[in-house]
């Protein structure tokens, strides 16, 4: 595992620029890989992302059984294969493989950033009409009377 500084650096842009929770971010960007996955492996595919923001670290696995007779590849997956990454493993079992980010390719993380940036776009607008309207409540007026201080408009005056 290495430390990726650019991730790190890039969720704090995003989150200093748009106001976004950094966390928001993280699990977007969770999502966004799992996603990437799910495209590459299958839907059904047991896929895990973490993303230890500490220490800037993502993990990925895809999690299998081990069966004596594989079934379906993208759940299941021969004891001598799963020896391959566990030593100890039986039939029956869970083995979580280690997946790097960088397997993926560019689409998977292009469709990863792509889901970044819908949710940071749907997170202003939603906070927008609240933003953009008055609390006119405290004032004692209603939004859609006049307030008390602005007078109707003076008749026009036309030189003839």
């Amino acid at each position: 595992m290495r430390v990726n500084y650019e991730i790190i650096e890039a969720l704090g842009q995003i989150a200093r620029e748009k106001s976004v929770d950094r966390q928001l971010l993280i699990e977007t960007l969770e999502a966004g890989l799992l996603s990437a996955a799910r495209k590459k492996f299958g839907a059904e595919a047991r896929v895990g992302v973490k993303f230890d923001d500490q220490k800037g670290v993502i993990e990925m696995w895809l999690t299998k059984t081990v069966a004596e007779e594989v079934e379906d590849p993208s759940l299941e997956m021969t004891l001598p294969q799963a020896r391959e990454i566990d030593p100890h493993a039986r039939v029956g079992q869970e083995v979580m493989i280690p997946l790097d980010i960088a397997e993926f390719g560019r689409n998977a993380i292009q469709a990863a950033k792509q889901v970044l940036v819908q949710k940071v776009r749907e997170k202003p607008t939603a906070a927008a009409p609240a933003a953009a309207a008055p609390d006119t409540r405290a004032l004692g007026w209603t939004a859609s009377a006049r307030p008390p201080w602005r007078w109707p408009a003076p008749p026009s005056r036309r030189c003839s």
